[in-house]
């Protein structure tokens, strides 16, 4: 389950690289303060806030490792995705306390 989450997580960063170089128009370079503020504001955020800062975050980060595979850097790509799969959980996990959804995978 978790392999096909990655699976997942591979092609949909693969499709906004893809999308990003068809678009680029936004060339903005995403830092790494940007992405260290918005986990504190998830992080402090109100329960019914929570996942829309945390999905926010997801894909500031998902563009960082688009920078990052674009740069060449595939281990810290690798490492950036690691942590937008946690921060998806606690999307997930927000929604299952709010909303008493039950898990799908």
């Amino acid at each position: 389950m978790q392999f096909s989450a990655a699976i997942l997580a591979v092609y949909t960063l693969a499709s906004i690289v893809n999308c990003n170089r068809a678009l680029a128009t936004d060339e903005r370079m995403v830092d790494s303060q940007a992405v260290t503020a918005l986990i504190v504001k998830a992080e402090q955020a109100q329960p019914k806030d929570q996942c829309f800062r945390y999905a926010e975050l997801v894909h500031e980060m998902t563009e960082l490792a688009g920078q990052q595979l674009n740069a060449g850097d595939g281990n810290h790509a690798s490492a950036t995705l690691k942590r937008v799969q946690h921060y998806a959980e606690k999307i997930h996990t927000g929604l299952t306390r709010l909303y008493g959804l039950r898990r799908a995978i």
